[in-house]
């Protein structure tokens, strides 16, 4: 999660990432490059009043699809989501059916989803699909969704 100048949140779980270590070292020089924050939303830890805080002050929301990403419902009007989706099906042609639920974008949330690579999905049986986040493509979303907001 990014936040001015906290700069965003993070959501703690990210179910369909494989490489969650990497990307959160990336959105925290992302955030650092912009001279914003960085924080994780972890449900488990934190109040409900401290998550709302938290979500009120943000600029940037990431995170996976489902419950988590329904926290959004708590951004400021003028935040932007980027949803991690779920992948949950290889096709013919080198394809994949990633999905993410969009009823944030619908709110009128600036809005990206992770766009996932055939050659970035991995599948584990008893697991199913994850993916491997690449950094160039989460900066060039987050450029886009924070209008390249300067460095300083």
């Amino acid at each position: 999660m990014l936040y001015d100048p906290p700069f965003g949140a993070f959501s703690t779980s990210f179910r369909s990432v494989r490489n969650r270590d990497e990307l959160l070292e990336w959105l925290r020089a992302s955030a650092s490059k912009r001279r914003l924050g960085f924080s994780e939303l972890d449900f488990a830890k934190q109040t409900l009043a401290e998550q709302a805080r938290l979500m009120a002050s943000t600029s940037l929301f990431v995170a996976s699809m489902g419950a988590t990403l329904l926290a959004g419902i708590l951004l400021p009007a003028d935040a932007a989501v980027i949803a991690l989706p779920a992948c949950h099906k290889v096709g013919p042609g080198r394809t994949v059916t990633c999905e993410t639920e969009q009823i944030l974008a619908a709110c009128g949330l600036r809005w990206g989803q992770y766009p996932v690579e055939f050659d970035d999905v991995f599948y584990t049986i008893g697991r199913g699909f994850d993916f491997i986040a690449r950094r160039d493509v989460l900066e060039t979303l987050v450029d886009e969704l924070l209008f390249d907001m300067p460095a300083g």
